[in-house]
């Protein structure tokens, strides 16, 4: 399908199209290039996919991760590895010589990449963010309890535990008010499910530490005005 794509006098709207059709199993270059998203970083992700070696594959295959789920998520473009240099300002940068092998998983927001993650599995406790736009890791959909109407959504620790899971739930990247605020905007109807104590724990703290909103009150003087002024 890609071949006919390129053939003869290049068509837009069939390349766009095509992009739209394969949302899922494009290479990011190509859905860049379609809409307008960040080329660079697409290229990046394109890089870090290609990257995936056999050795990686059994890697991640000894440590309980299905190959099958693995094939899967390289045909989505969905997981890459590349050497890269870990910052202590959390963001990581990609290297040709030297660094360290890490993982690479796209960030989205909606079906656009803003930015990608990186991590070492053998220290899922630390991941470095490319750019820093991306807050979040999976789509926050879960399963509705059809009696209550509770949605249930997973939510894990690292995004490792979250890509060991199949990408269902959530994984928050960056703990920050802006990620507390998206959370609460998911209301009433949605339970979070944490995969540890240790998280729920956590999650409880960072909501608690969320601002509380300013009261709203009138002015007593200006009211007393108004009425007289009647």
């Amino acid at each position: 399908m890609a071949e006919s794509i390129w053939a003869g006098t290049f068509d837009f709207l069939k390349f766009y199209a095509w992009c739209e059709a394969h949302e899922d199993d494009a290479p990011w270059s190509l859905k860049a290039a379609a809409f307008d998203w960040d080329r660079e970083l697409a290229a990046e992700m394109d890089r870090a996919t290609f990257g995936m070696k056999f050795t990686a594959i059994t890697a991640l295959r000894d440590m309980g991760m299905d190959v099958g789920q693995i094939l899967r998520w390289q045909s989505l473009y969905a997981l890459g590895r590349m050497r890269v240099e870990f910052g202590r300002d959390g963001f990581w940068n990609p290297i040709d010589v030297g660094g360290a092998p890490a993982l690479i998983l796209p960030v989205l927001d909606g079906p656009m990449l803003v930015d990608m993650v990186a991590f070492s599995p053998l220290s899922p406790d630390q991941w470095y963010l490319r750019r820093g736009d991306g807050r979040v890791l999976g789509s926050g959909t879960g399963q509705a309890d059809w009696e209550t109407g509770v949605e249930d959504i997973p939510i894990f620790a690292t995004p490792f535990d979250w890509m060991m899971a199949g990408g269902e739930g959530i994984c928050i990247l960056t703990w920050d008010e802006r990620a507390i605020r998206d959370l609460m905007f998911l209301g009433g109807k949605v339970r979070l499910m944490a995969d540890s104590h240790e998280l729920r724990e956590h999650i409880e703290q960072q909501i608690k530490a969320v601002p509380v909103l300013p009261e709203v009150g009138v002015q007593t003087a200006h009211i007393m005005t108004l009425e007289a002024a009647e």
